[in-house]
């Protein structure tokens, strides 16, 4: 299989991992934007940072044990704590990408949290794929 088949079979794959993460992410976002936090800064602000990291957790266990298992198998040297920090980072800067977006689509548009939040990590996607494939759960042999 060709480099760049290989990486839409594993894009494909992180696509349809990521629904669990997100199904958690919107849960926790929905739980917290309508019942825990109010106002403009709760709703859209502290609640998508509080669902962001259920969703990051989640997503990170999916992407170790089914997604990226062959690399990480390739590479056990790499400690669990400092792959799940890269994870962690990476997904904090797709996270900004998305913030910026859902407020950009709330303003422009008026429509609900959850949608423009939906939208925006649709896109940021795109940036967490990259950051994975790269950095995180890369072809690499780490030096001791």
């Amino acid at each position: 299989m060709s480099n760049f088949l290989h990486t839409i079979v594993r894009l494909s794959k992180v696509s349809v991992c990521s629904l669990l993460g997100t199904a958690m992410d919107m849960l926790v976002l929905w739980l917290c934007s309508d019942y825990l936090l109010h106002g403009y800064v709760g709703e859209h602000i502290i609640s998508p940072c509080i669902s962001f990291e259920f969703g990051v957790i989640t997503n990170f266990f999916v992407a170790k044990h089914i997604v990226w298992r062959d690399r990480v198998m390739s590479s056990p040297q790499i400690p669990l704590w400092r792959r799940f920090a890269k994870y962690n980072l990476s997904c904090i800067f797709a996270f900004c990408i998305r913030i910026g977006i859902s407020l950009l689509l709330h303003h422009w548009s008026g429509w609900d949290v959850v949608p423009c939040n939906l939208i925006a990590m649709l896109l940021s996607g795109i940036v967490n794929f990259t950051f994975q494939n790269l950095f995180i759960f890369g072809n690499f042999k780490e030096q001791q």
